[in-house]
């Protein structure tokens, strides 16, 4: 893919080269400060600079922007805002929002209408999200549309490329946009602070490429490439997680399937010396972020409420860091409890591990077995983690009261130090055998009877009961499975975006809950399909609607009583 000036504004033209002088300089203070990315300063053949508007005005600083690459076809450069005056204090484009925020606080920013949309291309490149930039679309000439055609009429559609809407009383920005994130696109619309702060208020999706077409960005930040120690431990946004010294030296004594999983989290962890990043909410408005939880999920909206308080929490020092409370919820099966841990995780852009406390039989399944054994393998905690590779995933113990609670095999026992901050701070995996910090985890859990847990298990959560939901309740839902199911599935592209308000109330007034939902609707799609089939219609270029015809056989399953039949 191939980016235009006006999109990709600092790959195109104005970068200039350092005299020999500044070269020199240049050169010595990346070496110096970033040893650790010394692999890449050796071979980089091409150092430029360019100015930016935004930052080269009367009333900012004279902020520019640096680049260091391999080679000219090099699309992954390293990116550097530097001030000429005083080069030393470089500051590295990591792929997060704080280094652009630091400089703005810093060396002053001076957004007008006029550099507005330019410092909104170069946000969205530089901030990137768990599956990398937000690209904002700018032209419909991009190669992967030509097997789009569908996908590019739609866009078309929307407001495009970047409309400016509106500046509030405050001096704040409102503008929208189509952007492509991973291989989805959105209308998204942007609330730029005259600090430099953006928010995404609202992201409604547009559709998905085909597979087989995915895009190639220009420009993705080495998000884990090492970095140095006093980087690192000056970064409100890492916390040390494990010494890497110790876990290399037990991965030169192990062997055979043992080594391999040493070899895995070294992968992991040495990149940023035994440090994980934080998940981060860097959006003021809580109450709007939190908006499509309370649209598709309203029977959990006191568990939204206090989730709304704790996120306030963590953005009251402009940290912004994940760390709610232990979250326990109580409900009878199929009310869509799993479902709605899992939207939350993308809300908050960290990662969703669930662990199905049913399966569970021993401690060690959770906190580690010994590799003294031949079977010895960390547990799903730390497994957790290090999939997640940020250090406060959210962790659901998923129907935790049916843990084998008999006393034996202590499967409950890791979660006494699990769940209480202090002690989660120094936990230590028993195959592993090195602490770790596991204090940032976000837990949250879901139970059909509390009292079946022990006590002490229980006080160590906020317990909030939540009702099945009621027939208006459910019409927002059903709409919403239906979101998830033509998004998720390759063949969803063939169904209209929105299904029929006459629809959703009919599966809303069955007795249906969340979960059987979507074996409804998906049948429904199947039924759908048929029918268009049967009526020759599937190649004459329309999208299918369900009608309340093709939602048939609701059948509620029901417990059955001991007895003759």
């Amino acid at each position: 893919m191939v980016g235009s000036q006006d999109q990709f504004f600092i790959y195109q033209s104005g970068w200039q080269k350092f005299d020999n002088t500044q070269l020199k300089q240049i050169n010595n203070i990346l070496n110096n400060k970033f040893k650790a990315f010394q692999d890449t300063l050796f071979k980089a053949t091409q150092i430029n600079w360019r100015s930016i508007p935004f930052y080269n005005n009367d009333k900012a600083k004279n902020l520019q922007i640096m680049r260091l690459r391999k080679s000219a076809k090099d699309l992954n450069p390293l990116y550097f805002l530097f001030d000429p005056q005083e080069p030393e204090d470089l500051i590295y484009l990591d792929g997060t929002s704080p280094p652009i925020y630091k400089a703005n606080e810093v060396q002053g920013l001076n957004i007008t209408k006029e550099n507005l949309i330019q410092y909104l291309y170069f946000f969205c490149i530089f901030v990137h999200g768990g599956e990398g930039p937000f690209l904002i679309v700018n032209k419909l000439q991009y190669p992967f549309f030509k097997s789009n055609t569908d996908l590019k009429t739609q866009i078309k559609a929307h407001k495009f490329p970047v409309q400016f809407i509106e500046e509030n009383e405050q001096g704040h920005f409102l503008l929208e946009a189509p952007v492509l994130y991973a291989n989805s696109f959105f209308k998204a619309t942007f609330l730029v602070h005259k600090t430099g702060m953006i928010e995404m208020l609202e992201d409604e999706p547009i559709g998905t490429l085909r597979e087989g077409c995915q895009y190639q960005p220009i420009y993705f930040p080495l998000l884990n490439q090492p970095q140095t120690i006093e980087h690192i431990q000056d970064d409100d946004n890492v916390i040390k997680f494990m010494e890497i010294k110790e876990l290399e030296e037990r991965e030169k004594v192990s062997e055979g399937y043992h080594k391999e999983i040493f070899k895995k989290y070294i992968n992991v962890l040495k990149p940023r010396r035994g440090y994980l990043p934080l998940a981060r909410i860097h959006s003021q408005n809580i109450d709007h972020l939190l908006t499509p939880l309370k649209r598709d999920h309203p029977h959990f909206i006191s568990v939204i409420d206090y989730l709304q308080q704790q996120l306030m929490m963590s953005v009251l020092l402009d940290k912004g860091t994940i760390t709610p409370s232990p979250i326990l919820i109580e409900g009878e099966a199929g009310i869509g409890k799993t479902r709605f841990f899992h939207d939350l995780a993308k809300l908050l852009s960290t990662h969703f591990e669930c662990i199905n406390c049913g399966n569970l039989t021993a401690g060690f399944e959770l906190a580690g077995a010994s590799m003294v054994w031949k079977t010895g393998k960390p547990g799903k905690i730390l497994e957790a983690i290090i999939n997640a590779k940020t250090a406060n995933p959210i962790v659901m113990l998923d129907e935790i009261d049916k843990l084998a609670l008999d006393g034996n095999n202590n499967v409950e026992g890791p979660l006494y130090s699990l769940l209480e901050s202090v002690t989660a701070k120094h936990f230590k995996d028993e195959a592993i055998g090195i602490e770790c910090d596991c204090s940032h985890v976000i837990w949250v859990a879901t139970c059909n009877e509390h009292a079946k847990l022990p006590v002490p298990i229980q006080s160590r959560f906020e317990r909030f009961k939540v009702e099945k939901p009621d027939n208006k309740q459910k019409i927002p839902i059903v709409h919403s499975i239906y979101q998830d199911i033509i998004t998720e599935n390759r063949w969803g592209s063939a169904f209209k975006e929105e299904l029929s308000q006459k629809v959703a109330i009919h599966i809303a007034e069955s007795d249906a809950p969340p979960r059987l939902m979507k074996k409804i609707l998906q049948n429904a799609c199947a039924q759908a399909t048929t029918r268009y089939h049967m009526a020759n219609q599937l190649n004459r270029g329309g999208k299918i609607n369900l009608l309340t015809d093709d939602v048939t056989n609701i059948e509620i399953p029901r417990e059955r009583s001991i007895g003759f039949i």
